[in-house]
């Protein structure tokens, strides 16, 4: 607990900034960035999120200790809160985007702070550590029959139940991954094999 009478902006905002889990900065993008529940948002125009936080912050302190105590009040001055955040920004983590967001090509954030592993289909909660800063519109719902598509599937294969299953497969397989190289030439492959084919079923 920090001791009042010692109550100054730097021992705050540096103390703020090794608790809080929901803020850092991005030196490669030179923004800030912030858990915001559903993902990680990146740009906190000014400084928005992180004024609320050590608003936050600066009102839980005060809470904790008792009314009489000389310069609490401070606490709840906008000016020293501005202060407090001055002092914090500069012990935030610092991250470098391309190393540490949107690195699992297979967890796909969703409404409703979801996120989906397109390796095993499970629906589950976003969680900070999935690094995660984009979302899609739709949420999935496993009590919905994709009508449109598996109509689509059974047209072009002529209702060839076998064909079907393969070319729903082939297209699993062809989905992007976190490989490169060769193994990404060859989702690529998958998918101009894919196309190639629902063309040819499509003039039959």
């Amino acid at each position: 607990m920090i001791e009042l009478p010692y109550l100054a902006h730097g021992p705050i905002g540096q103390a703020f900034a090794e608790q809080s889990q929901d803020f850092g900065y991005l030196y490669d993008r030179g923004q800030s960035i912030a858990w915001v529940k559903s993902r990680w948002s990146v740009g906190d125009k000014g400084d928005l999120l992180l004024k609320a936080a050590i608003g936050d912050y600066c009102t839980e302190l005060y809470l904790r200790y008792p009314k009489d105590t000389p310069r609490l009040s401070l606490l709840l001055d906008s000016r020293f809160r501005q202060g407090v955040l001055a002092e914090a920004k500069p012990h935030l983590p610092k991250w470098k985007f391309s190393e540490q967001f949107d690195q699992d090509a297979f967890l796909l954030g969703v409404p409703g702070n979801g996120v989906v592993d397109l390796r095993t289909g499970q629906l589950r909660d976003m969680q900070r550590t999935d690094y995660i800063t984009k979302r899609t519109r739709v949420r999935p719902d496993p009590n919905h029959e994709p009508k449109r598509f598996l109509k689509f599937m059974d047209e072009i294969t002529d209702g060839d139940t076998e064909l079907n299953a393969y070319l729903t497969r082939i297209m699993h397989e062809a989905q992007p991954g976190s490989g490169d190289g060769a193994e990404s030439g060859q989702r690529s492959g998958r998918w101009a094999w894919c196309g190639e084919r629902f063309a040819e079923f499509r003039r039959l």
